[in-house]
């Protein structure tokens, strides 16, 4: 209600200030009226959106009704949040290409598990065609000549009658013990 009282102040002043008005004579109180209706329409119309305004406000009592109102800042920046987190998501991550068995070879190496299922296959396939290349022979089928062409410890992590583990979440063979397999693998 405060904020109405300086219009209907104004309001009231113009009504009053056209009173004299009627006392012109002619040309110049049509040119008067005009101007001063023009003026008239202008405090009203600036009235009407002063009331309509304050209709439906409620002061700042809490914070609460503070933070609920629309800022367009906010929304700006909550719209540039959401459109850089899509993007994000539409862009794949550009990193090294990794080869399928780099992550099979880091698994093998922390729990046998992962080596028997794995990584333990593809190595005795691996031994078995470059044994077989080289001499005419297998890990399955001459477990003796095998041992002397690979050595004794990258034999006794692909032999044939290796068990199987009982705990599979143990520690594997580790890195070391699996470069040196590779390494007896590569020199036959």
């Amino acid at each position: 209600m405060r904020r109405l009282v300086i219009p209907v102040a104004a309001l009231a002043a113009t009504c009053a200030a056209l009173a004299p008005l009627l006392l012109l004579d002619g040309l110049v109180r049509d040119q008067a009226f005009r101007i001063s209706a023009a003026l008239l329409g202008a405090l009203v119309a600036w009235v009407l959106v002063r009331s309509l305004d304050s209709i439906g406000t409620r002061p700042d009592t809490s914070p609460f009704t503070r933070t609920r109102r629309w800022h367009p800042r906010r929304a700006v920046m909550r719209w540039l949040v959401a459109l850089v987190q899509i993007l994000r998501r539409a862009v794949p991550e550009r990193s090294v290409p990794r080869h399928q068995l780099t992550g099979i070879v880091r698994d093998s190496a922390r729990r046998i598990g992962a080596y028997d299922a794995l990584l333990l296959p593809r190595l005795r396939a691996v031994a078995d065609e470059r044994l077989r290349a080289s001499g005419g022979f297998t890990l399955t089928d001459d477990p003796v000549r095998a041992q002397a062409a690979l050595g004794a410890d990258a034999f006794e992590l692909l032999r044939a009658d290796r068990p199987p583990p009982i705990d599979k979440r143990a520690d594997g063979p580790g890195l070391e013990a699996i470069a040196t397999t590779l390494d007896a693998l590569e020199a036959l």
